[in-house]
């Protein structure tokens, strides 16, 4: 499996998932989501963590943004290790 995020990593950054957030704004819960894009509840509530986002697949990430109305890149920050934890 390909991690999207893999060459991010190695320069000491890491992915911060926005979903929350997204899902807020749009009052959509994680269980809607998931059949939105035909997961399963326990699917989006690890997209939703910072790693779960950052080991995610391309093709798992336009699921969700597909599925929530949403540019790809609004679904998570790149912050470098040590800022904004």
């Amino acid at each position: 499996m390909l991690c999207v995020w893999g060459e991010i990593m190695k320069d000491e950054s890491r992915v911060r998932s926005r979903l929350n957030v997204l899902l807020a704004e749009r009052h959509v819960t994680k269980r809607e989501l998931a059949k939105m894009a035909g997961v399963t509840p326990a699917t989006v509530w690890r997209w939703s963590t910072d790693e779960g986002m950052g080991r995610s697949r391309l093709d798992t990430l336009v699921q969700v943004s597909d599925a929530l109305g949403c540019p790809l890149q609004s679904l998570f920050d790149v912050v470098p290790v040590g800022e904004g934890a």
